[in-house]
């Protein structure tokens, strides 16, 4: 299977790059120039998040070898993750969350004050509620420890993708959103976007048609 076909079908990958350290990526350069401040909001598609409860498809079980967008947003939209150490705090939770409900973590970017993931089942048994519920619950209480407040506010927003639906659309809007925000100008600079399968370079060289 080729490093693409990861991200078209609800299959294993067979990818052979770990994951790249968030800490390892940020440079002073570019991590000055992110808003402690609310510059970014209108041009985010996030910001037109406001999620509190899962919505939920009645007649789908949410279980198995699907991929799934999700968008989780901060407390009071409140720009916990332009802090390099909780972001990494909360992107190790998320990949031991995955790990621990069966859940691959095909991309991800920390904007601000809200979190996009493309996620996927990596298992029959795999089930998207368990796996969210537990990512938040990690991440909750280690980002509480780190920063003394609550950092997400109640529920998040789930998209199911078709089985025949090109994941690298999604995966281009999710890396664009710093973009599109204003934070930088290409989606490499953005030092809070990976994958818990590649390195940014890498995700970044399999939807280069599509940014």
């Amino acid at each position: 299977m080729s490093q693409i076909s990861w991200l078209l079908v609800s299959s294993t990958p067979d990818l052979k790059v770990g994951p790249t350290r968030v800490t390892e990526r940020v440079t002073d350069r570019v991590a000055e120039r992110i808003p402690h401040r609310n510059s970014w909001r209108g041009n985010c598609d996030g910001d037109r998040v406001y999620p509190t409860r899962l919505r939920r498809l009645p007649d789908f079980g949410y279980t198995g070898t699907h991929r799934y967008s999700l968008t989780i947003c901060t407390h009071q939209r409140r720009p916990h993750f332009t802090n390099a150490a909780l972001v990494e705090i909360v992107r190790t939770q998320i990949l031991r969350a995955g790990g621990e409900r069966e859940f691959e973590i095909c991309a991800y970017c920390f904007m601000p004050d809200h979190l996009h993931l493309l996620v996927r089942g990596a298992t029959e048994t795999a089930q998207l509620p368990g796996f969210t519920k537990h990512a938040k619950q990690l991440t909750g209480y280690h980002g509480k420890r780190h920063t003394g407040k609550n950092i997400w506010q109640a529920g998040s927003f789930d998209r199911l993708l078709k089985e025949d639906e090109d994941a690298r659309a999604v995966v281009a809007y999710i890396v664009t959103n710093p973009v599109r925000a204003g934070l930088v100008t290409d989606p490499g600079e953005y030092p809070y976007s990976g994958s818990g399968l590649c390195d940014l370079p890498d995700l970044l060289d399999q939807v280069r048609w599509y940014l």
